[in-house]
């Protein structure tokens, strides 16, 4: 039995003896079927390659022309449906957004005076809230629609058209779109309100260039890493409008003026007043005597004469002796009154433009605009009181009055911008500084330093947008990321599928990059341990850029091929 045993042993051992390969030949073989899998993924992405090359070939032959421009697209067109189409549904979503964001900012404010006026449940009334005897924003809501629809539908038809004729892709079809579209600034029809947006687009500009001297070591201003740089430029800026709203205020744009003068504490008569003494002009004690009688019951200011070298305290807050409890009446009332305005700023614009984010957290959205808001206030109350309270400690040790102290009461009460966020910091400063361009700009041409050019800020702005859409395309690094953002959300549609995301567009160029990628195997390579997975990559040059440091579409270039090629070798 056990030899019987031991008989079998042997007869099913010996087959295995006989049909055992030896690690040599086992090698070979591995690499031998290595090199055929590899061959094998070459023919077919070199397939693949030319079926894709094919498809985009038929596109660009249907996409191609004028005649079919509303039917089909350019195949350099990142946008999913035909360029009439894309054009079209911007416009429309565009007008929508910045009419939304208008009329929204309108009904807040309504709502606010109604409470203040008359009991709060009259707020529920619709026929009061949404009347449009009251709440007069329908044109001023539909000239910001077109002006922003306009250029963001302008801007994607130009572009497109450009890419038909030039059949390729450039910063100057960017730059020419934008200072084409920028033409709807026209919807506008105050030259002052063009020109703010003109001069506003102008400090934009200047602080991307600056950025991207700054990004790429060509030029940085002494102190530039200093990080108050924002409060001093916005100081600067505060000091001229201030300046300017005494000495100057025709130099404002009438609403802005406006502005200043309900939210300050000092009125009209007061400030007229003050102008003809520094001017040097008789006095109009007949208005300024009206205005004192009027706020106390008693005529004066007692001992003024038309000649005055100085207002004294008792022109300028008649109401209240002394000068600590009026600042800080003054700061009190500057909270009160705009606060709504605030809230509705910075409330209605994150609803409109993301809703999903709102709807998503109502509450918690709530909750950040109302601290927002309040910070907002703060600051803003604290520059009236402020500024009021250096020009009352003027009238306390000088007696006579001179037009700088208004400069220089501006640039120290623009200090109080330190009590908002840092970030916010750099807006304020960017939101003034146009403005106090504006002002500078009236002056010299009014004094013949300046040419008057009719329009001249319609061609700025056309330029600036030319120049701003440079920079949100190809050094978006380089602009804040609030007008970023803005940018993004009005220029990109949403609910369309972006023709780049496709299968044959992310692959055409992944499989063109990938031919020194797959090189045939070499011995030395053959006799390297690495498994097949590992081995389909190359491995980055010493001297390449990595890639972390490059761009999304870099990263996603490379990480095609490595998913292409371990999809075939599992698949092989």
């Amino acid at each position: 039995m056990a030899g019987r045993a031991n008989g079998l042993v042997k007869g099913t051992l010996a087959p295995l003896a006989l049909t055992a390969i030896s690690p040599e030949d086992r090698a070979a073989k591995l690499l031998q079927e290595k090199a055929e899998a590899e061959k094998r993924l070459r023919e077919a992405e070199t397939r693949l390659r030319e079926a894709i090359q094919e498809l985009q070939n038929k596109q660009n032959e249907t996409g191609d022309g004028f005649g079919d421009s509303f039917s089909g697209r350019h195949s350099l067109c990142p946008h999913g449906d035909s360029c009439v189409a894309n054009a079209v549904g911007s416009l429309c979503q565009s007008f929508l957004l910045a009419y939304g964001v208008r009329v929204g900012i309108g009904v807040i404010l309504r709502a606010f005076k109604l409470i203040k006026k008359k009991p709060f449940y009259t707020v529920l009334d619709l026929k009061l809230l949404l009347s449009e005897k009251d709440l007069i924003v329908r044109e001023e809501a539909c000239r910001t629609g077109l002006l922003f629809g306009g250029f963001t539908g302008a801007f994607h038809s130009i572009r497109c058209l450009l890419r038909r004729t030039r059949n390729k892709e450039t910063p100057i079809n960017g730059f020419v779109a934008g200072t084409v579209a920028g033409l709807s600034v026209l919807a506008l029809d105050d030259s002052s309100r063009r020109r703010t947006f003109a001069l506003y687009l102008l400090a934009r500009v200047a602080q991307c260039a600056y950025n991207s001297a700054k990004a790429k070591n060509k030029f940085h201003f002494w102190g530039s890493k200093w990080s108050h740089g924002d409060t001093l430029l916005f100081s600067l800026a505060s000091a001229q409008i201030m300046y300017a709203y005494v000495m100057r205020p025709e130099t404002l744009p009438e609403s802005y003026l406006e502005f200043i003068t309900k939210t300050g504490p000092i009125a009209k008569p007061t400030l007229k007043a003050v102008c003809e003494s520094n001017r040097g002009v008789p006095i109009d004690l007949r208005a300024l005597s009206a205005f004192v009688f009027e706020r106390t019951g008693v005529a004066g200011p007692l001992g003024l004469k038309s000649d005055s070298p100085i207002i004294p305290c008792t022109g300028i807050h008649p109401q209240t002796t002394s000068c600590l409890a009026h600042n800080s009446k003054a700061t009190r009332a500057t909270f009160r009154k705009t606060f709504p305005l605030y809230l509705s700023l910075t409330f209605v614009p994150f609803v409109v433009l993301n809703i999903q984010k709102f709807m998503h957290a109502p509450l918690h959205t709530f909750w950040n605009a109302l601290k927002s808001a309040t910070r907002s206030t703060c600051f803003l109350s604290a520059f009236v009181g402020i500024y009021q309270g250096v020009i009352c400690l003027q009238r306390k040790v000088a007696t006579r009055d001179h037009k700088l102290v208004y400069f220089f009461a501006g640039a120290i009460a623009a200090l109080s911008a330190l009590i908002e966020k840092k970030n916010r910091r750099s807006e304020l400063a960017l939101y003034t500084l146009p403005r106090a361009g504006d002002s500078l700009w009236y002056i010299l041409v009014n004094r013949h330093v300046l040419p008057n050019i009719k329009h001249a800020e319609v061609a700025l702005f056309c330029l600036c947008m030319g120049c701003i859409m440079y920079f949100h395309e190809y050094e978006p690094d380089t602009m804040a990321p609030f007008l970023r953002g803005l940018l993004t959300r009005f220029l990109n549609r949403t609910g369309t599928p972006a023709m780049h995301s496709s299968t044959s567009y992310s692959y055409l160029p992944a499989l063109a990059s990938s031919d020194d990628r797959l090189s045939p195997p070499s011995a030395s390579t053959s006799q390297s341990g690495h498994n097949v997975r590992g081995s389909a990559p190359s491995s980055r040059s010493p001297g390449s850029p990595s890639v972390d440091g490059g761009s999304q579409g870099s990263r996603d270039s490379l990480k095609t091929p490595e998913r292409l090629t371990i999809e075939a070798f599992q698949g092989l």
